[in-house]
């Protein structure tokens, strides 16, 4: 009995140390079970994995950072960009309701210019009637003036007729 215990024993301590030395082959510490873990606190590979771990995650936390400002950069510029839109917004606003006026304003002009356009003709046609009879008395006046002009050389050759009678009476006697 006892060598087959002995035997047994020999048996399972072969297989522990086959199971050690598969599982102190990892470059894992968390692989391996209990083997594993002392295989892991005694090469440093725990530490090794701590550190790595600690380097990812402070890198993770700078990427966390750099976008955090990112978002409140880009958070800053929405704001202003929603402002500057809502100012575009009131400022449309307001051209459009000056817009509004100024068609209203043209509507009304337009129906006062249909409203004014047969005193425009009436107008235009007592112009015309005007223009011809000033036309009328500028040939008139000028007719009269032609007329004085006549009478004047008339009167001014008689003149100069009597002149001359008086003259020719003079000489001969």
């Amino acid at each position: 009995m006892s060598e087959q215990l002995y035997a047994k024993l020999i048996i399972v301590g072969l297989v522990c140390s086959f199971l050690f030395q598969g599982c102190a082959t990892t470059t894992d510490p968390r692989e391996g079970g209990l083997a594993g873990g002392i295989h892991g606190l005694s090469t440093g590979k725990y530490e090794e994995r701590i550190q790595q771990r600690e380097e990812r995650l402070n890198k993770l936390k700078q990427i966390q950072k750099d976008l955090e400002e990112e978002q409140a950069a880009l958070a800053a510029e929405k704001e202003i960009k929603a402002a500057k839109l809502a100012e575009q917004k009131r400022e449309l606003e307001t051209l459009l309701a000056k817009a509004r006026e100024l068609q209203a304003d043209i509507d009304r002009l337009k129906i006062k210019l249909d409203q004014q356009e047969p005193e425009i003709e009436n107008l235009n046609n007592r112009l015309s009637r005007l223009q011809e009879r000033i036309s009328s008395l500028s040939e008139e006046n000028s007719e009269a003036v032609k007329l004085e002009q006549l009478e004047a050389e008339r009167v001014a050759l008689e003149k100069e007729y009597r002149l001359l009678l008086d003259l020719y009476r003079e000489l001969s006697q």
